[in-house]
């Protein structure tokens, strides 16, 4: 719409030809740039509303692409310092890793659905495509757990039409992030501590980490440290749904 207006008002008001030109690409690179952003930056809630944020004073740590073996130490980790945490997870891991799963319940972790497949291709796939993923990682879960996930975390961070009408069709929970660690680039624990740390705040985050890295665990400790150190209260996506 934005868009149309500005192309129409070109149109309407300027006469030079090279200059109209000139515009019109203006707008439109300006367009597919905040396009682009919109699909890969959820907490824009460019194409529908996420939970990307908590209250004042609060954090809440977030896993993906679990369930793994390594999934356990993260759990470890969470158990020593008496953390619930919210693991979303792909519905492939949960078929292969089911004690993993069940564990993850028995601590009394909120467990959100990933996909089932977390493809590359996920931003241009149908809405019957992303709604089949959600439904079979609900299935797996609920086989498995007893529990019916209600929170959504889209593969990547992507949003875009199809995906915000699959969210509102399985009547799912979108849920982003405002601080994301990339543990999944940064392999090195002290770097990847010494680059979150900083953003440790009381802004209100909601933390992306993936609980398939084993740099993650040692980060994770230090972090739960740093975030009781600053006076920062740990709460869970539970807590946080029911105020928002």
């Amino acid at each position: 719409m934005i868009l149309l207006s500005g192309i129409v008002a070109s149109t309407l008001f300027l006469e030079d030809r090279s200059l109209l030109i000139t515009t019109l690409l203006i707008l439109t690179l300006l367009y597919v740039i905040a396009l682009t952003v919109g699909v890969t930056t959820i907490k824009w809630n460019y194409f529908m509303n996420s939970i990307n944020r908590v209250g004042e004073g609060k954090i809440c740590f977030t896993f993906d692409d679990g369930p793994v073996e390594n999934t356990r130490d993260v759990l470890a980790v969470l158990n020593k310092h008496e953390v619930k945490a919210t693991f979303f997870l792909i519905g492939k891991n949960c078929k292969e890793n089911q004690n993993i799963l069940k564990e993850i319940m028995a601590e009394g972790h909120i467990i959100g659905n990933h996909s089932f497949s977390h493809e590359n291709s996920i931003g241009w796939s149908s809405t019957s495509k992303v709604i089949e993923e959600i439904e079979q990682t609900n299935q797996i879960i609920k086989e498995v757990s007893g529990i019916q996930p209600q929170f959504y975390r889209p593969p990547f961070g992507i949003t875009n039409p199809k995906i915000a009408r699959a969210i509102a069709k399985t009547k799912m929970i979108s849920v982003g992030w405002t601080i994301r660690t990339f543990d999944t680039v940064v392999k090195d624990a002290e770097k990847l501590i010494a680059k979150v740390k900083p953003r440790l705040n009381k802004k209100g985050h909601i933390i992306l980490m993936h609980d398939s890295c084993p740099q993650t665990v040692v980060a994770l400790d230090q972090l739960i440290i740093n975030c009781k150190e600053k006076g920062i209260k740990i709460v869970n996506l539970d807590d946080i749904a029911q105020t928002n």
